[in-house]
């Protein structure tokens, strides 16, 4: 529900904040934000949960799923700058793809919790 109210706040209030502070020459770099809210609020979930891999001795994991991410997103650059995309289309890839990774990672830290919470009983 908070992640629904940050987008939506983000969307509404970034727009009016640019133009205030920057002036009007900036209004594009909204393009940029709307297209990077998926992944702020997917991290906004995944960064607090990564650190039950830490309170779980799961360090591996979390390093397994950071480093995921790092090759992913370097596959996705390297892939939009050989096909020369725009620099609105590689923020979309770069977030959508990051995106995944974190639900990815909030499903990997589900699965932690459930096996640590079963070796307790």
């Amino acid at each position: 529900v908070s992640q629904s109210r940050y987008s939506v706040a983000g969307m509404v209030l970034f727009k009016p904040c640019v133009e205030f502070f920057f002036g009007v020459e900036w209004v594009d770099s909204i393009s940029y934000y709307v297209y990077m809210i998926p992944l702020f609020c997917a991290q906004i979930i995944y960064i607090p949960l990564s650190q039950s891999f830490l309170a779980f001795k799961k360090q591996k994991m979390d390093f397994k799923i950071n480093f995921m991410m790092a090759v992913m997103l370097l596959i996705v650059l390297s892939f939009a700058k050989k096909i020369n995309l725009s620099a609105f289309d590689v923020v979309f890839c770069f977030s959508m793809t990051a995106f995944i990774i974190m639900l990815v990672g909030i499903l990997l830290t589900y699965i932690a919790v459930i096996k640590h919470d079963s070796n307790c009983y």
